[in-house]
């Protein structure tokens, strides 16, 4: 527990019903976080200088069956002050290929510099998904001026205009050749000496089929529409977050519970249940489906 005399950030985020908080503070060198669920600690964890405190919620269970493994992640700076505190979601019982975290921030402490971004982001929803195409635009724009035009702006016409009469003169370095033995250590020479010179490759044209079509502006189309269908996505992400915390507050759904393993969808112990369900029996204690004589199967 904190003493009185320490100061502690509260992050707080409500979902599916419940109120999720996580408090930060420092003491005794150390970046403690603790997480709280409907007021109630549910764990706390200390770590160091720019670490991760992760706090595990379990498995629950979404309004259209799904069933969501939960994470609460606490990144620290130092003085226990956090960069970043979020809540990751995977989807339970996905092949780990297909498995991503969707990631939900909490919100920050009042009079904080990241409660000002929160509040322009809940203000301007939409302006701030299109930072992905802001930024590929950016990178479009460079990518067209060239790296080349850039250095050429900086080093011709900044670095020249600066006064570097006050630094000292630097001794004239020695012309040394790199010794032979060098040229062994390079792969491009072994390449040479293991390819003969009279091996050419086959000319082999396997586009020839293609249309005679000018694809070089797709370069820069290409990442536009990347951009622009990643801040959809998270425009809708956000509405459907909404429209489900609505539903929780209006009490038209239950508030989130944990899952078990063997509750998930498709799971073995389901697949009994709704067996014993239809053959108007209840499952035994260890999960096995009675048979319609009332036996127990296996």
């Amino acid at each position: 527990m904190h003493s009185n005399n320490e100061r502690v950030a509260r992050y707080t985020l409500r979902d599916r019903g419940r109120e999720l908080a996580v408090e930060a503070w420092e003491a005794d060198g150390k970046q403690h976080a603790r997480l709280l669920v409907d007021g109630e600690v549910r764990e706390e964890k200390a770590v160091g200088v720019l670490e991760e405190a992760k706090f595990d919620l379990g498995e629950v269970e979404d309004g259209d069956g799904k069933v969501f493994k939960q994470q609460v992640k606490a990144a620290f700076w130092w003085g226990g002050r956090l960069r970043g505190c979020d809540l990751l979601e995977t989807r339970a019982g996905v092949d780990e290929v297909r498995k991503h975290s969707l990631k939900t921030p909490f919100v920050p402490p009042e009079g904080t510099r990241a409660r000002k971004r929160y509040e322009m982001r809940e203000r301007h929803p939409h302006l701030y998904a299109m930072r992905h195409v802001a930024l590929e635009g950016a990178a479009i724009v460079i990518g067209f001026l060239g790296i080349g035009a850039l250095l050429s702006a900086f080093f011709g016409r900044l670095l020249p205009s600066l006064d570097w009469s006050w630094l000292p003169d630097l001794p004239d370095l020695p012309n040394l050749d790199p010794p032979d033995w060098l040229r062994y250590l390079s792969p491009v020479y072994w390449v040479r000496r293991l390819w003969p010179d009279d091996w050419t490759l086959p000319d082999l044209d396997l586009l020839a089929w293609l249309p005679d079509w000018d694809l070089s502006r797709l370069k820069f189309v290409g990442p536009l529409l990347i951009a622009l269908g990643v801040g959809a996505r998270e425009i809708e992400r956000r509405r459907k977050r909404r429209a489900r915390e609505r539903r929780f507050d209006q009490g038209e759904e239950a508030p989130a519970r944990t899952v078990t393993p063997s509750e998930r969808p498709g799971s073995a112990s389901e697949r009994d249940r709704e067996a014993a369900g239809q053959s108007g029996a209840a499952p035994d204690s260890d999960g096995t489906a009675p048979d319609r004589d009332g036996t127990a199967s296996g």
